[in-house]
């Protein structure tokens, strides 16, 4: 998880945030390149690191203009990304227009570490339901010495925290593990918690007559509220649904998060009120609605006005 500060230094090579872009974390050697597909060829004058091994990163629009993203490696990026330009396989779902390329600045990554680093970015690329993904399971990467494979999963780490800060969200976990379910059939992310302190105590609501009972908890470092598997919404959305909630609900569905009215897996929302109403099936002022799991009393609202207080 993303929880240490980093500082992150941003270049943009022709001074345009849509430009040419480039993020290096501080006293890293890995950099990460954000470019259109017509820039391609600005990019490998102006980087020669790119003719080095690295990982690349399509990304475009399939015909339904769902976004997908195509994940590979290369012991010359360069070169496979002309060929990619050149030559457009059967392999995408669609034209790609932008692409995300990770290199070592000291050019010590070879064929074999960016194999290993290409089968973990898959992997958690698949994490995220909005976009399409490699249809093909990540290649066996092979073994690495203990040193080698520490290096690249530190190496894959920072691939994924810059193409956040270059704008990409392909790599951004939509869902937690699946958490543990209690007799009362309210979830409860007890074991999706890392043991950091990273998600605030329990929040739930309920509406026994419009047959939604949910759990969910603040993902600290962000500030989202993620609803925990298990929890269920109410099938029947009323009139008062705010547009976005209920576009967010049939989108749910369509990824596989909800199945039959019920939470498979966790899912994070941007605020408490849009978690709400996905939830409930009408417009509700979420720092109300829900309420700490333990004490019943106290609102979403009351727990960071205190938190804020420096009272949790």
């Amino acid at each position: 998880m993303y929880t240490k500060p980093r500082s992150i230094n941003i270049f943009l090579l022709n001074g345009e945030p849509d430009g040419v872009r480039t993020a290096e974390i501080a006293m890293s050697t890995i950099m990460g390149i954000a470019f259109r597909r017509n820039l391609l060829g600005t990019v490998k004058k102006e980087f020669p690191v790119l003719e080095s091994a690295g990982v690349y990163v399509l990304l475009g629009g399939d015909e339904n203009e769902k976004p997908f993203a195509y994940i590979g490696e290369s012991e010359n990026v360069s070169q496979r990304l002309r060929t990619w330009d050149q030559a457009p396989s059967e392999k995408l779902p669609g034209e790609w227009s932008e692409a995300l390329v990770f290199v070592s600045k000291d050019d010590n990554v070879t064929k074999s570490h960016a194999r290993f680093v290409e089968a973990r970015l898959i992997q958690d690329a698949k994490k995220n339901p909005h976009w399409i993904t490699n249809i093909q399971e990540p290649q066996q990467a092979g073994k690495l010495p203990k040193s080698a494979e520490h290096s690249m999963i530190e190496f894959a780490e920072q691939a994924k925290i810059l193409s956040r800060a270059l704008g990409s969200d392909v790599f951004k976990p939509v869902a937690g593990k699946p958490a543990a379910t209690s007799g009362d059939e309210t979830a409860t992310p007890e074991s999706d918690k890392p043991a950091t302190g990273e998600y605030s105590p329990l929040f739930r609501m309920s509406g026994a007559k419009a047959g939604y009972n949910a759990t969910a908890a603040v993902y600290l470092p962000t500030g989202e509220i993620e609803v925990m598997s298990g929890s269920t919404v109410a099938p029947e959305p009323s009139d008062t649904i705010p547009t976005p909630a209920k576009n967010a609900r049939e989108q749910l569905k369509a990824d596989g998060v909800l199945v039959s009215w019920v939470f498979e897996r966790n899912y994070r929302f941007p605020s408490p009120s849009m978690a709400a109403a996905v939830v409930s099936g009408y417009s509700v002022n979420g720092r109300q609605a829900w309420k700490l799991a333990d004490d019943s009393s106290k609102t979403y609202d009351d727990w960071e006005k205190a938190r804020e207080n420096g009272a949790v």
